[in-house]
């Protein structure tokens, strides 16, 4: 009988597009897996309507219970392998990995691109450095969420991580089978879901709506979130015409920001930086053709002219010219919302959960390892770019 691998997965927090992988792990029937949950809901997630961890959960919760913090540094020393958060934040236990480094049994860590949000803070780049020099070994596997994370981290002086691409993963809608896309009135529904701040290039969006071409177009535009810059864009939303089209719905809970995603034709997200964006699997899930930025993260999962397509950050002529095709073409728009949600099913946590076993089990010595030519846990040749150069983009 082959050898079981005993896995210890952590998630920082009860996040939404981490868990539902590790749940998936924990069915898988080579592995004996133990799931944390280190911290509580940060406080920005729980004003995002995120739920926190039930008490009763099978995950171990640290900040709940000492039992549960014995129960963790056990399984951190014990397990075969470790599949951890990367070093960005305090959150992110670089203690813990030290620790690990000196079992000298394998870790896998998993990150989203981080540069980009330390422009001018040289101070940050030295402190990340110098966390992960001692774990720059052989026995840590990179889990690259999106391909740009993996080139961050070589960035700050790593040699010696393997790095494989993944990504985060949301589990699949329940209401599947979605009629076509027009409703009764013709409208093409476009959904935006993420915070209102000038990151986020909700401007971008309103100003494509309201070029010539589109401006009176049928569609409608529904913005979930909120931010400093509501105000801002209801004024945009006036100057150009188009408020009578636009719906400000605000922050909203979870399964209510799902049954807006059902609802809807097309996800755009205009970030000017996503590190990841699980709105886009999300929206994929639902069947909606997805229009994002290069800077979106997810945007690799988005075949661009079958599911959706990916602009350049800050072309708003791009990002208007994608969204005439798809509100001109009905016959298209149809055809990459099937697409889509063909394509999400190969970055389902159910996939990969059973991709990344057989990594860890190939990483223990408990099994070959995998040879993935494409898609999750394939392997990435990080480019050596320099810092600056990097965080500048």
């Amino acid at each position: 009988m082959a050898k079981r691998t005993s896995i210890l997965c952590v998630a920082p927090f009860n996040n939404p597009h981490i868990v539902p992988t590790y749940d998936e792990i924990a069915a898988q029937p080579e592995a004996d897996v133990t799931r944390v949950a280190y911290n509580p809901l940060p406080p920005a997630r729980v004003r995002l309507g995120w739920p926190e961890m039930a008490e009763d959960s099978p995950y171990l919760q640290p900040w709940r219970r000492m039992k549960d913090r014995i129960a963790y540094w056990k399984a951190l020393l014990r397990s075969d392998v470790v599949i951890f958060p990367g070093f960005f934040h305090f959150r992110t236990l670089p203690l813990h990995h030290w620790i690990r480094r000196l079992t000298g049994k394998p870790a896998m860590l998993w990150s989203e691109p981080f540069l980009s949000k330390w422009r001018e803070k040289p101070s940050r780049y030295l402190l990340h450095v110098c966390l992960k020099k001692p774990c720059d070994s052989e026995k840590v596997h990179f889990l690259s969420i999106g391909p740009r994370a993996a080139n961050d981290q070589y960035a700050t002086g790593i040699k010696r991580w393997r790095c494989w691409l993944f990504a985060f993963g949301v589990g699949p809608a329940m209401q599947l089978g979605k009629p076509g896309i027009k409703k009764p009135d013709g409208e093409v529904h476009i959904v935006y879901v993420g915070s209102l701040r000038e990151l986020k290039r909700v401007d971008l969006l309103l100003e494509a709506l309201g070029t010539p071409q589109l401006v009176n177009a049928p569609w409608r535009l529904t913005l979930v979130g909120d931010g400093d810059q509501r105000e801002s864009l209801k004024a945009t939303a006036d100057r150009l015409g188009v408020a009578d089209k636009i719906t400000f719905l605000g922050n909203v809970a979870h399964e209510r920001c799902r049954e807006v995603l059902s609802g809807g034709d097309i996800l755009v997200l205009p970030s000017r930086r996503d590190g990841w964006g699980a709105v886009v699997n999300e929206a994929m899930e639902s069947g909606l053709a997805v229009i994002c930025s290069d800077a979106v993260g997810a945007s690799v999962l988005v075949d661009p002219g079958v599911t959706g397509f990916v602009f350049r950050s800050g072309d708003g002529e791009g990002l208007a010219g994608y969204l005439r095709q798809l509100i001109e073409d009905p016959q298209l728009l149809a055809k990459m919302q099937a697409a889509s949600r063909e394509r999400i099913v190969l970055y389902r946590p159910a996939e990969a959960a059973r991709r990344l076993v057989a990594l860890c089990r190939g990483a223990a010595g408990h099994a070959p390892m995998p040879e993935y030519t494409e898609g999750l846990c394939s392997p990435l040749y990080p480019v050596r770019r320099p810092y600056r150069e990097l965080v500048n983009e």
